[in-house]
């Protein structure tokens, strides 16, 4: 199976950040995945947003989680809104790829994820081992991958496994051959982060992960299906 080309937060570059708009680009531009940031309001919506604040991504400031989700909607986010999770599982066609870190996101998430259309439709990836194992202990069905910060610990791969991973979520520098044939040994898929140069694909490519999260999701597709001998 060839590599999932994974639209980091949409495509950026055509559109603002973690909204619909981008996550609309990245599709038409080829992906087959999109990325996205979870964070959880006052009131309990999980709303996509990367930051812990608001300042950088939209005319408001504060922290996302003293806002509720109404005085979130009178925000522009960059010529749109903030979307909540589940408008996005609404709107977009292609599988997400959930990212969060926040302990406060689980309860609201695991309401979300009771609907077993919703876990086929998701992969969750993130470096929280607590919530990881909550979220596999309640639906074995998940899909779950753990991130991992550069340096890569020698650890990793037991650490992926201990909370119930399919994947482990490394950036990309850390990938070499034989790092890929341990997790391959280890049972467990792999995904990369952020890919953006063409050389750099190019490589990723050639270790053959199954998901390469990137910023440009058209320049990663053609160069995907150029190496395969396939018109872009």
């Amino acid at each position: 199976m060839s590599t999932v080309v994974v639209g980091h937060r949409g495509y950026p570059a055509r559109a603002p950040e973690n909204t619909l708009a981008s996550f609309g680009c990245a599709v038409e531009a080829g992906a087959q995945m999109v990325e996205t940031d979870l964070r959880v309001t006052r009131d309990g919506v999980i709303v996509l947003v990367h930051d812990e604040t608001l300042e950088r991504t939209t005319d408001g400031s504060g922290r996302v989680d003293a806002h509720t989700w109404r005085e979130l909607q009178e925000l522009d986010a960059g010529g749109g809104r903030i979307p909540s999770l589940v408008q996005a599982l609404d709107a977009v066609a292609v599988p997400l790829m959930l990212d969060y870190e926040a302990q406060a996101v689980i309860e609201p998430l695991l309401r979300v994820l009771a609907d077993e259309e919703v876990r086929r439709r998701v992969v969750m990836v993130g470096g929280n081992a607590e919530g990881h194992r909550a979220l596999c202990a309640r639906y074995p069905d998940l899909v779950v991958g753990l991130t991992v910060d550069w340096p890569v610990g020698a650890d990793a791969l037991d650490r992926a496994r201990s909370v119930g991973a399919r994947y482990i979520n490394p950036p990309y520098p850390a990938l070499t051959a034989e790092w890929v044939a341990r997790s391959r040994a280890a049972g467990l898929s792999i995904s990369t982060w952020t890919v953006d140069g063409p050389a750099d694909m190019d490589r990723v490519l050639g270790l053959g992960v199954d998901l390469m999260i990137t910023d440009y999701p058209d320049v990663a597709c053609a160069r995907r299906d150029r190496a395969a001998g396939r018109d872009g």
